[in-house]
């Protein structure tokens, strides 16, 4: 059997772009991914010049992407990044992230601010979880959609950047419709708007890139990243089963994962957040009743609202770091 060629130099194949019958090598593929990325964000008009961008990095292989190809375009978008890590004191696997994203924005040379949770509530993320009554996803989820939003905030940035991929958003679109809870549909798009003071607009650069793209490319570019799943994360969740579904669909229907990804996007609620939304009578974040959901689940773990406590924190941290 005869070796493919590359594309572009001719050199040996070691990769084949999706939903095509084109081969590359290693660099052309970088080079592939990370047109796709800047295509993206100029599609979207996800990121103005001069913006200060805080990029969520977990530790594992998309957020790593991510976090190089933002680096690699930085000059070209006129853009500031600096990567927050939050630890969520999973034993081992959030200690071990942890490290790994230490040694990635080294070798990238990106400013990384950590935030422990435990310096913030008192106790880990599963113990939060189990104490509150909660699956840990659920609570994980919460945590660090409230200390990303706030960390922005204190620290003066223009945007989130996430790392969620073409095959999360998929997944995530059909999950809305499935159990008819259409309304979270609008926060499914390539980015959210800003609500000043309150809410920092959040932008996902990988919408169109699926994840075996990003684990190419991280493997290719030789990005630190933790291999393993999170312990508490089950293969046997809707999301789970739903990204399978759609990968073995797209096998027969070449595009109609990206199609359905592109379609949210034009609806027109995908840039949408809801304006009126109440703002939390503790720490003044948003919300949806008169307490935010990790105020209230922080005070009934530990007898009060952690919000106001962990805005002054981040704000102290981002002080010192940024």
């Amino acid at each position: 059997m005869s070796l493919r060629k590359c594309a572009v130099c001719g050199e040996i194949a070691i990769a084949r772009l999706p939903n095509s019958k084109l081969f590359l090598c290693a660099d052309h593929f970088k080079e592939y991914v990370e047109r796709r990325v800047l295509r993206t964000i100029e599609r979207y008009r996800m990121i103005e010049r001069g913006n200060r961008i805080l990029v969520a990095v977990s530790g594992g292989k998309d957020s790593a992407t991510m976090l190089a190809i933002l680096k690699r375009l930085r000059d070209a978008l006129a853009v500031e990044i600096t990567a927050l890590h939050i630890n969520l004191g999973i034993p081992n696997y959030s200690d071990k992230s942890e490290e790994t994203t230490r040694r990635l924005t080294q070798k990238l040379a990106v400013p990384l601010v950590v935030v422990k949770v435990e310096d913030l509530i008192g106790m880990s993320v599963p113990q939060l979880a189990r104490k509150a009554g909660r699956p840990v996803c659920s609570a994980c989820g919460l945590v660090k959609r409230y200390l990303l939003n706030a960390a922005a905030l204190e620290g003066g940035f223009d945007k989130v950047a996430l790392g969620h991929t073409l095959n999360d958003m998929s997944a995530y679109i059909l999950k809305t419709f499935l159990t008819q809870d259409l309304s979270s549909t609008e926060k499914l798009g390539p980015y959210t708007e800003t609500i000043e003071g309150v809410a920092v607009s959040r932008i996902r650069p990988l919408y169109e890139t699926s994840e075996l793209e990003t684990l190419l490319y991280a493997n290719f570019s030789g990005l630190p990243f933790v291999g393993e799943k999170c312990p508490h994360a089950s293969p046997s969740t809707l999301e789970a089963e739903l990204k399978r579904f759609m990968a073995a669909l797209n096998e027969r229907y070449r595009g109609i994962e990206i199609s359905l990804v592109r379609r949210i996007a034009k609806s027109g609620k995908a840039t949408q957040v809801e304006s009126a939304a109440k703002l939390c009578k503790s720490c003044g974040l948003i919300s949806n009743a008169d307490l935010c959901s990790y105020c209230k689940i922080t005070a009934t773990c530990t007898g009060e609202p952690k919000g106001s406590f962990t805005r002054r924190f981040l704000r102290d941290l981002l002080r010192l770091e940024v």
